[in-house]
C-alpha cells in the first residue's frame, strides 16, 4: 500500500496508527466532531498536519500530490517508523507524567487545597 485514504466522515484510529507505523502516509478529511477528527489528531501528534484536509477538494489534491511523488513515498516508508517512535504519540513516560499530574490536581481539588 502506498497511501492510506482515511474514510470520512468516520475516520480511522488504530488503523491510522498502524498505517503510520508501517511507513504509509494517511490522508484524512477533518470534520467537526471527534469521530470525524480522530485521524487528524493522530497526524498532528506525529507532525504530519500537512496530510489533514479541510475539504473534499483538498483531500483529492493531497492524495494526487502524494501519489505523483514516488520518491517522497519511498522516503516516508524508510523513515516514518522512527519519526513516529520519537513523537509525543508514543512517549509513554510523558503521558504517564501528565496523567499523574492530573490525578494530583484532582486529589488536591478534592481535598480543598487548590
Amino acid at each position: 500500500m502506498d497511501i492510506a485514504l482515511d474514510p470520512f466522515p468516520r475516520t480511522g484510529g488504530v488503523t491510522t496508527a498502524d498505517a503510520l507505523w508501517m511507513g504509509v502516509p494517511v490522508i484524512t478529511l477533518a470534520g467537526q466532531r471527534f469521530i470525524e477528527r480522530h485521524s487528524a489528531s493522530l497526524l498532528f501528534a506525529v507532525d504530519h498536519g500537512d496530510w489533514v484536509a479541510g475539504s473534499i477538494g483538498e483531500y483529492k489534491e493531497k492524495v494526487l500530490t502524494l501519489a505523483g511523488d514516488p520518491a517522497r513515498r519511498r522516503q516516508l516508508r524508510a523513515t516514518q517508523r522512527e519519526w513516529m517512535a520519537a513523537s509525543p504519540l508514543l512517549d509513554a513516560e510523558d503521558l504517564a507524567s501528565q496523567i499523574e499530574a492530573t490525578f494530583r490536581q484532582w486529589w488536591k481539588k478534592y481535598l480543598g487545597k487548590t
